[in-house]
């Protein structure tokens, strides 16, 4: 008598479900910068200030499949106009190009402004968002394959929003600004089978064996 080896099913079908599942590892990186004073101007980001070290992917985590990089930075100056500053305008700008291990990839900038009377409190923001995503296999096709290189290699690397903010003040008694924001990095990738233990194994094949016997005993 041939009996179907109807066992095999059990443990394939539970690493190809296992396999299909997509999963994110992010490492997210914090930015809080502030400057203030009375009439002097002085910078609130200097050129180097948004950098961080990104550790490349794990390839024990599974396969890569795709990358992205999320920036957000919101900026914000705030002044009190002197006693001659009626319609005096103030403003907060800046902009420049993101890179990650020194390969650029894109830019972005923005400002803002406002004006008011004399001895009044003012305000004025503006905020960048920018999400960039590389898929695996477009690297040399739709951008630049350093990248992908940077995010598998063996060594952390680092990635810059290269800009400098100075305010740029009418006639102020006092000001203050902050630039609060972060950066994201994240690697979306195929999970690793993950090894069946022993003990799983073997209450398969005995399931699987109970449901011959009874079938044999029903014949």
């Amino acid at each position: 008598m041939r009996f179907r080896p109807v066992f095999v099913a059990i443990p394939v079908v539970l690493l190809t479900s296992l396999s299909a599942r997509a999963a994110v590892f992010v490492q997210s990186f914090p930015f809080n910068l502030t400057a203030s004073g009375t009439t002097a101007t002085s910078p609130l980001v200097n050129s180097g200030d948004l950098t961080a070290t990104v550790s490349p992917f794990n390839p024990g985590f599974g396969t890569l499949t795709s990358f992205s990089v999320i920036w957000h930075m919101a900026y914000t100056l705030n002044w009190t106009n002197d006693s001659s500053g009626e319609n005096t305008a103030s403003s907060i700008s800046g902009g420049g190009n993101y890179s990650l291990n020194g390969t650029s990839y894109n830019g972005d900038g923005g400002g803002n402004g406002n004006d008011g009377l004399a001895n009044e409190y003012l305000t004025t923001s503006y905020t960048i968002d920018d999400t960039d995503s590389f898929t695996v296999a477009n690297a040399g096709v739709n951008y630049s394959p350093a990248l992908l290189a940077a995010v598998t290699g063996g060594s952390s690397f680092p990635i810059v929003f290269d800009m400098s903010v100075t305010p740029s003040l009418g006639n102020v008694s006092s000001w203050s600004a902050s630039a609060v924001g972060s950066v994201k990095v994240s690697y979306t990738y195929t999970p690793a089978p993950e090894p069946l233990s022993t003990g799983m194994v073997t209450a398969g094949l005995l399931a699987v064996a109970a449901g011959i016997r009874r079938r044999q005993q029903a014949r």
